[in-house]
């Protein structure tokens, strides 16, 4: 009986919904394309009183966050209820960027 490997099946499925080979000298960069353009969302937002700036990777991990001078005047509540808001927006915006790139990929390999 002739073993199969885990490639050569993962090489026939991508051939099948025309991704191309995957592997190296496959030529499927269009994974390769998606992952680094999703890799690459990062959403910066900033709060409506400019107190807080926030920038958020593709999944919404928190990579920064500034705070104006005028931060201390706020409760502490204040301060928790502004920068979760301000990082539900960015992650809210790096999703949708997520998505559309998803959806974009999904469309150009829509199998008939």
């Amino acid at each position: 009986m002739k073993e199969i490997s885990e490639s050569v099946v993962m090489d026939d499925a991508m051939d099948i919904v025309g991704f191309g080979k995957v592997g190296a000298g496959g030529g499927t960069d269009q994974l390769d394309e998606l992952a680094e353009a999703i890799a690459g969302i990062r959403v910066r937002e900033t709060s409506a009183d400019s107190l807080v700036t926030v920038t958020l990777d593709e999944r919404g991990t928190l990579l920064e966050l500034v705070l104006a001078p005028g931060i201390s005047e706020l409760a502490p509540n204040e301060f928790e209820r502004l920068v979760v808001a301000t990082c539900a927006v960015a992650a809210r915006t790096a999703f949708a960027e997520y998505n559309a790139l998803l959806d974009s990929f999904s469309c150009r390999h829509v199998v008939e």
